[in-house]
């Protein structure tokens, strides 16, 4: 099952989309027609309808990307709903990705929406990634973050990865061999938790989270971490503009200002990655 309207044609623009897309259309950057069609010809897989996955997707469905793949295997809990603002009250017990395809198909019928209301994994990713443009990563399972790794090396597909956590979060844009690979970064990462975790490495006076448990996290963090992803993605398939490539940026809006930090992930390359530096 999936949601869009009754004819799809990805070669043309009617007079509703004209006039729905407008405001993108005179973007200097963004080319009027051209920007516009081009996003209506790709299709996108995001793995994850939870916080930042959830102004993620409203975005690319409401900037006119022409297929939205959406893949997360989870039911909706009512302790979603401070962040996940795809969902309601009567979202409650229902599959992630056929609620947030409901959602996003209603807020704009001139695009192909299909959920996935699955796990990624080794079995459904090639399907789900092989004739993507570009993949999301809007989940913190490990596993998944593996297989969206492998299967974007495998494809040549680079792949945008976001999250929120405590009131901020992260942002970056993957593409081996340019970058680090998604498994290098899982790696650092890990290291991180653990070291946090000891003791070894204290977190910042105005961050705490809970290694391992639930970690505390404002909506709006996510939803700007989402939205940030989901402007990535859409200059990546417009084809303007710079992008985070072998950057990561971390931001915290809490206390009385907001941070914006960037590194050089290339630093996270293991030596000899099969992946990102044989």
């Amino acid at each position: 099952m999936f949601w869009r309207r009754k004819k799809f044609d990805p070669e043309s623009l009617s007079e509703r989309e004209r006039e729905r897309y407008g405001r993108n259309m005179i973007v200097k950057e963004w080319g009027g027609d051209e920007g516009q069609l081009a996003l209506k010809r790709s299709t996108v897989l995001v793995v994850g309808a939870g916080g930042s996955g959830s102004s993620l997707l409203y975005y690319l469905a409401a900037a006119g990307v022409g297929t939205i793949r959406i893949c997360d295997g989870d039911t909706v809990s009512r302790g979603n709903l401070n962040r996940q603002i795809l969902y309601a009250e009567g979202s409650i017990g229902r599959k992630k990705a056929k609620e947030a395809a409901r959602v996003l198909g209603r807020l704009n019928p001139d695009i192909v929406v299909k959920p996935y209301p699955e796990k990624l994994d080794g079995e459904n990713a090639d399907g789900l990634m092989k004739d993507a443009q570009i993949v999301c990563c809007a989940v913190d399972d490990r596993d998944a973050m593996r297989t969206i790794g492998t299967q974007a090396v495998k494809h040549r597909i680079p792949v945008t990865w976001a999250g929120g956590y405590y009131m901020g979060g992260f942002l970056t844009f993957v593409q081996p061999p340019v970058t680090p690979c998604m498994e290098c970064m899982i790696e650092i990462l890990n290291k991180c938790e653990a070291a946090i975790k000891s003791g070894e490495v204290p977190l910042r006076s105005d961050i705490t989270l809970e290694v391992g448990g639930e970690n505390p996290i404002v909506g709006a963090a996510a939803g700007t971490a989402g939205a940030m992803q989901a402007m990535e993605t859409i200059k990546h398939l417009v084809g303007f503009g710079g992008s985070y490539l072998g950057i990561m940026v971390e931001f915290q809006m809490g206390g009385v200002g907001m941070r914006f930090n960037q590194y050089d992930i290339d630093q996270m390359r293991r030596k000899g990655c099969p992946f990102c530096n044989p």
